[in-house]
């Protein structure tokens, strides 16, 4: 499978606008990376929570409680949910920490909120399963196909 990224990116240097050669408009929120703790941190790998109304600048990096980055989701030809992950919205440690890895570990399963479900066609899974699923790199960020 080919995926063809087109970034453009506004003159301070931010990811304004990201798309692919299907038909889905991607949707951008923040991902934060776990599995929800007893306080409501969140613990070890997988997918702790998905908002868009907290999405965090594209621009410098900043100290954060929970590991979390900028994503774009869409759905590919296949179907299947994608999740892009612009460098600029990923921090070091978080790159370490999940990305650095072949396989993308969800040990609980998560289901997407209605906010992204809601943007997204007609019939995409609202589920993502328990798993592993595959990182692709790109030169400007990564991919995860679930």
């Amino acid at each position: 499978m080919t995926v063809h990224v087109r970034d453009h990116f506004s003159e301070d240097g931010i990811l304004v606008h990201y798309s692919t050669d299907y038909e889905c408009t991607p949707v951008l929120a923040n991902v934060h990376f776990g599995v929800p703790g007893g306080n409501g941190e969140c613990l070890q790998i997988g997918i702790c929570r998905v908002v868009i109304d907290s999405i965090p600048a594209l621009g410098p990096k900043v100290s954060r409680r929970c590991r979390q980055a900028s994503a774009y989701f869409s759905v590919n030809q296949d179907g299947d949910l994608e999740m892009f992950f612009p460098l600029t919205g990923i921090m070091p440690c978080t790159e370490r920490a999940i990305f650095k890895n072949k396989w993308f570990p969800v040990p609980e399963a998560y289901r997407l909120p209605d906010h992204i479900l809601s943007q997204l066609p007609h019939g995409t899974a609202p589920v993502i399963a328990v798993g592993k699923y595959p990182i692709t790199k790109k030169a400007d960020g990564y991919i995860i196909t679930f």
